[in-house]
């Protein structure tokens, strides 16, 4: 695929959203290195499960044979998913073990005597 104008600069929306992070935060050298990485985190930034899944498959290679990041972008990433995780914590999902721990009967067999 023929690379784009999106992919050699940060975008507007992107420079404001680096602009909002804490200054620890701020991913600098990811933004000189890999400009399309900071426009789609940007444009990620507020939709959580999305944004998690894009930070996690940065730093978890699951297709096999990436390159991989120089330690500093690593350590950016790594810090903005971290402060990511803090900003946005996952939403607890229920399950079975939920109800019995709250003393109250399994979903399943609710209804049933």
């Amino acid at each position: 695929m023929p690379e784009s104008p999106y992919d050699r600069a940060p975008i507007r929306a992107t420079l404001g959203w680096l602009q909002q992070l804490p200054p620890g935060v701020v991913p600098h050298e990811l933004r000189q290195g890999y400009p399309r990485i900071a426009n789609r985190l940007a444009r990620l930034w507020d939709t959580p499960a999305a944004c998690r899944e894009y930070l996690d498959s940065l730093v978890l290679d699951r297709r096999g044979g990436r390159r991989g990041f120089a330690r500093e972008v690593l350590q950016e990433i790594r810090a903005l998913r971290e402060h990511y995780w803090q900003q946005y914590p996952p939403e607890k999902t229920r399950d079975v073990w939920d109800d019995v721990r709250e003393g109250q009967r399994p979903l399943a067999r609710r209804g049933r005597r």
